[in-house]
């Protein structure tokens, strides 16, 4: 087992619950089969006892909170681990957080009565049996939480059988957890910000810098996780200028090595190709794309690499005839 990841991490788990405003549709709350409620009251065998527009904050602030996390740390039995240098931060956070959610409670409930009345209003012909499910204000209290632990991992050494988990081993995956994780936060950005785009503005940088902050709170788990967040950054600072986002070639270019970079494995590859090849600049791309210097050559690579330069390539749609990548 990694003793310095655990040494070095903490936990966060996080309870959050949310009333459904919901209840189970039942055959005789429909006594004529020819006059079905309609969509906005019952869906999928259940009843909306509330207006859900008036839960959305709930669902918001909790939102809030598993991005917040998703940010910090990595996933793990069931919460998220991170160094320990963030759990403050992450305990902040929630705080911040809970806070709002607590308020927004009381908002509901000291609501709540009014709220019930308009909506049955918009639904004489199903007010009756809408009313007999609705909880009382006292039930409702219960069914509205955001607790929070922070703990530390201290991991006993037991004999490993065949049927149990190795946490050694849970804990040694959590580099390509990381990656997978960070892949994904990739993907999302490439596919709302980026595709398809010929310029864009620094703002559109703000979801990279994310990535980038989670890879670097996370670079202690393993050091692929440390070579991902040199390689994105380097490609980072090429970007992170406002000309520079001007230009068609470079948001382009960018824009594909976002693409290329879909999952654990290719972001691996890409990190291993720049070390072998000892590149101080892992956009030197742009030059070429701005005319001021050539490129070497590069040689053939496996064809493994070579499936992930085709993809690379065809997304990008301009890298050079000298594999840059």
């Amino acid at each position: 087992m990694n003793t310095t990841v655990v040494n070095n991490s903490g936990c966060v788990h996080l309870d959050v619950s949310i009333w459904s405003a919901r209840a189970r549709l039942r055959r005789e709350d429909i006594p004529d089969a020819d006059k079905l409620p309609p969509e906005d009251l019952a869906t999928m065998g259940s009843k909306r006892l509330f207006d859900p527009a008036k839960m959305r904050i709930f669902n918001t602030l909790k939102a809030r909170a598993l991005c917040g996390l998703d940010k910090m740390g990595v996933r793990f039995l069931g919460g998220w681990l991170m160094h320990e240098d963030k759990m403050d931060e992450a305990n902040q956070m929630l705080e911040g957080v809970a806070s709002e959610f607590n308020a927004a409670v009381q908002d509901f409930l000291s609501s709540y009565d009014a709220e019930t009345e308009e909506w049955l209003k918009a639904f004489p012909q199903w007010a009756g049996i809408l009313r007999n499910a609705l909880p009382s204000k006292d039930a409702l209290r219960g069914k509205f939480k955001f607790h929070w632990q922070l703990f530390k991992v201290e991991p006993i050494a037991v004999a490993t059988t065949s049927n149990g988990n190795n946490l050694g081993a849970t804990i040694g995956c959590l580099g390509d957890t990381a990656l997978e994780e960070v892949a994904g936060m990739i993907r999302d950005i490439y596919e709302e910000v980026f595709k398809g785009k010929a310029t864009v503005t620094r703002k559109s940088l703000r979801p990279v810098r994310t990535v980038l902050q989670k890879l670097d709170g996370l670079s202690y788990l393993h050091p692929d996780v440390g070579a991902a967040h040199a390689f994105l950054l380097d490609a980072f600072m090429s970007v992170d200028d406002t000309e520079k986002l001007k230009n068609p070639d470079i948001v382009r270019m960018f824009s594909g090595l976002l693409s290329a970079m879909s999952s654990a494995e290719a972001i691996k590859a890409l990190c291993a190709r720049r070390q072998t090849e000892q590149k101080t600049d892992v956009l030197s791309m742009f030059d070429a794309a701005t005319g001021r210097r050539e490129e070497p050559a590069v040689p053939d690579e496996p064809d493994e690499m070579n499936d992930l330069l085709e993809k690379f390539k065809a997304t990008a749609g301009i890298i050079n005839a000298r594999g840059l990548f």
